[in-house]
């Protein structure tokens, strides 16, 4: 898949190479920028959304519905196909990023019907902070496909699906915190809030539709109400290891991807490596926000 780095700025925009030669077996991974508002799993410092984006070799693409490795000559990313099975792939190519995925804490699912209308189902996604080159970013999953390709130019243009959300969580109390995952349910504004479907693919986490409030048992006072949301789920590591701990009065950054608009409400429930719950927070935005595929958006922070 491809790993992002990503900033508050606009998001991935891999440099172009010399195309391949016709039949070398090697489609060149390419990427659009995401744009941020702030005026396949990627690897992305969430301070410059823009420019730290990049691919993760060994994660997979599904290419026509079969999946295919990222490799790497040190500089480039591609899909290195053994000249059998490239000369055996249609003129025209359909790509999905990631291929079905359920390992290491991202569980996706990817429907590829070429250039009818395909799915992609996201269940959980995996934020693993890490250092690329001694800079401090994040592996994170962006879904993203190309429209259809002719095999022989030798390069695949990957084009977002969703839009992205970058979260803060912030520790102001005195104790140290090690959190293993996170839920965030995205409620939009009244009605049910539209899915972004994008070249024809559509994006949506499993738990999407009408939702309870988050909280424990008996926390929740008064008459809550029933909203359409998208229950989306983190599981934190750091260099891979499960959890990831926030000192008192710092915070961490991630981004992850939207897949409803607009969104109005937001609750966070964090938990602890043994799933205690740590944490549940309210953040309501100012106004509805309107999401865009390809578009990156700031919360304000979540303060615990």
């Amino acid at each position: 898949m491809k790993t992002y780095r990503l900033t508050t700025l606009a998001l991935l925009a891999l440099l172009p190479i010399a195309c391949s030669k016709e039949g070398d077996g090697r489609l060149r991974l390419y990427a659009e920028d995401m744009h941020s508002d702030d005026g396949g799993k990627v690897w992305v410092d969430p301070a410059y959304v823009s420019t730290s984006a990049s691919w993760v070799t060994g994660e997979q693409i599904n290419l026509n519905g079969a999946p295919y490795s990222i490799a790497s000559n040190g500089e480039n990313h591609y899909l290195n196909i053994d000249e059998t099975a490239f000369s055996s792939l249609p003129d025209n190519l359909y790509a999905i990023y990631p291929a079905s995925v359920n390992a290491d804490g991202n569980n996706i699912t990817v429907t590829n019907n070429g250039s009818s209308t395909s799915t992609i189902i996201i269940n959980s996604l995996a934020v693993n902070f890490r250092n690329n080159n001694a800079t401090a970013g994040h592996d994170i999953i962006f879904p993203m496909a190309t429209g259809l390709t002719d095999k022989n130019n030798g390069k695949l243009l990957f084009k977002h699906l969703t839009g992205g959300m970058k979260l803060t969580l912030a520790k102001n109390t005195a104790n140290d915190c090690t959190i293993g995952s996170v839920k965030v349910v995205v409620y939009g504004n009244g009605a049910a809030p539209n899915p972004i479907m994008a070249y024809n693919v559509t994006t949506r986490w499993a738990a999407q539709g009408p939702v309870l409030p988050s909280g424990e048992i008996g926390a929740n006072n008064g008459n809550q109400t029933v909203g359409y949301a998208s229950e989306m789920h983190f599981a934190l590591k750091d260099n891979g290891a499960d959890g990831k701990t926030i000192t008192s009065g710092s915070s961490i950054s991630f981004v992850v991807p939207v897949t409803i608009t607009p969104i109005k409400r937001l609750i966070v429930t964090g938990y602890g490596t043994d799933g205690t719950q740590l944490f549940v927070k309210d953040k309501i935005l100012p106004s509805a926000q309107t999401i865009q595929a390809n578009h990156m958006y700031n919360i304000p922070a979540i303060n615990f």
